[in-house]
């Protein structure tokens, strides 16, 4: 949940009661979103509720990085715990790599929240399969960018995870809005995540994107799904778990109501076959 922008405290407690009442009992979020707003917000709308709650370190604000040094991981635990009026965060997550601190050091400040019983489970987003090996034991659930544009995590990464039992989670569902199949090419996309983000511009707002959805659209429409449908239910034909995000009753209610379902295997097949032509001809390194 990114509260704290265009969606104010109202409305998030709304988002936060319909979710609820539809069996939706985890949120996640992160510090950096909103510079801590969202996590106060969330707080907020579930005190005294029953849900657990998951939020991330080491992200990345407009113009700095945070990094994921010892001194700082357990200095943010802190912050977001007092945000969020918890005593303990369900799930810890580290954001995304930071170069400049070695793994060990990362893992081990992690550990010692676990002792110290601020945290109940670690994990992990935007690292690579071979970051998230030296991370074992100590986390148990990752957090990979996957949807029907972005299958990279396929090579090597999802079976890593197959072999190792890591729970995986995965964000972006939608491709940040583009696989509603709302947008085009030279829309202003004004109020939605591709408005003056540069890093979703450079993920999806690209040609071959928009001529990939045109080709799912197609397929979700034999199909007789939405394109939405056809993408969330795709996902949970991959065994993976979904990260919802939603701004906006409409939206969420929207998908909530699009997990519901099951792709017959020639849909399947026509999604790969999209995606072939998507990814290109490219070989792959391992056989």
């Amino acid at each position: 949940m990114t509260f704290g922008g265009q969606t104010d405290e109202a409305e998030a407690r709304r988002l936060v009661d319909l979710a609820l009442d539809s069996g939706v009992t985890r949120f996640d979020t992160a510090n950096v979103y909103n510079r801590g707003r969202s996590e106060e917000i969330l707080g907020r709308c579930l005190r005294g509720r029953r849900a657990t709650v998951a939020t991330k370190v080491g992200g990345r604000y407009a113009t700095e990085a945070e990094g994921l040094g010892r001194d700082h991981i357990l200095r943010e635990c802190d912050a977001s715990l007092k945000r969020l009026g918890l005593e303990r965060i369900d799930t810890y997550y580290m954001h995304q790599p930071d170069p400049k601190t070695p793994i060990e050091e990362s893992v081990g400040a992690m550990d010692h929240l676990l002792r110290a019983g601020k945290i109940g489970a670690v994990g992990a987003s935007n690292f690579a399969a071979w970051q998230v090996v030296r991370m074992m034991p100590t986390i148990t659930v990752v957090q990979p960018m996957y949807n029907l544009l972005a299958r990279d995590v396929e090579r090597e990464f999802l079976p890593m995870c197959r072999e190792t039992k890591l729970r995986v989670l995965a964000y972006n569902p939608l491709a940040g809005g583009l696989l509603t199949g709302k947008h085009r090419p030279g829309d202003a996309a004004t109020g939605t995540r591709f408005d003056g983000n540069e890093m979703y511009r450079k993920r999806y707002w690209l040609d071959a994107m928009f001529r990939a959805v045109g080709e799912y659209g197609e397929v979700a429409r034999r199909a007789g799904r939405t394109i939405v449908q056809l993408a969330f239910q795709w996902l949970r034909a991959q065994g993976v778990g979904i990260l919802l995000g939603a701004s906006r009753l409409d939206h969420l209610r929207e998908n909530l109501a699009a997990l519901d379902g099951t792709l017959d295997e020639t849909t399947l097949q026509a999604c790969d076959e999209v995606y072939a032509r998507l990814a290109g001809p490219v070989p792959k390194y391992n056989r």
